[in-house]
C-alpha cells in the first residue's frame, strides 16, 4: 500500500507525462494541419494553370488550323467563323479559370488565418486542462 506521499508523486508523475503527451500530439496536429493547407492550395494552383495551359494551348492550335485552312481554302469562311466562335468561348474558359485562380488566391490568407485560430484555440484548450489538471493534483487523497 502506498502511503499519501507516495500517492501524490505518483499522481504528479502522471499529470507530468499525460500533459507532455498532449503538447506532443498538438505539435504534430499543427504541423500536419499547415501542412495539408499548404498542399491543397498548391494543388489547387498547379491544376488551374494545367487547364490555363491546356486552353491556351487548344486556342493556339485552332488560330494554327485557321491560317492554314484560309491559305488553302478561301472558300471555308463558315468554317472560319465556327473555329474563331470556338477560339472566343475557350479564351472566356480560360479568363474564367483565371478568375477562380484569383479567388482562390485571394481566400488563402483568411484560410490560414481561420486554421491558425483553430490551432491557437487547441492551444488554450490544452492549456486550460493543464492547469486543471494541476490543481486537481494537489488535492488531498481520500483515505
Amino acid at each position: 500500500m502506498l502511503t499519501d506521499v507516495e500517492n501524490a508523486a505518483v499522481q504528479i508523475l502522471m499529470d507530468r507525462a499525460l500533459t507532455a503527451k498532449v503538447k506532443e500530439i498538438n505539435r504534430r496536429y499543427k504541423r500536419t494541419e499547415i501542412s495539408n493547407l499548404d498542399r491543397l492550395l498548391e494543388l489547387l494552383d498547379q491544376e488551374a494553370k494545367e487547364k490555363i495551359g491546356k486552353f491556351r494551348r487548344g486556342v493556339a492550335y485552332l488560330e494554327d488550323e485557321i491560317r492554314i485552312k484560309w491559305s488553302q481554302m478561301g472558300k471555308l469562311q463558315s468554317v472560319a467563323e465556327r473555329i474563331r466562335d470556338t477560339k472566343r468561348r475557350l479564351e472566356g474558359e480560360a479568363d474564367n479559370l483565371a478568375k477562380k485562380l484569383d479567388a482562390l488566391e485571394a481566400k488563402a490568407p483568411a484560410a490560414f488565418d481561420r486554421g491558425h485560430q483553430v490551432l491557437d484555440q487547441h492551444n488554450a484548450d490544452l492549456d486550460a486542462m493543464d492547469s486543471e489538471l494541476r490543481q486537481l493534483s494537489n488535492l488531498p487523497l481520500g483515505e
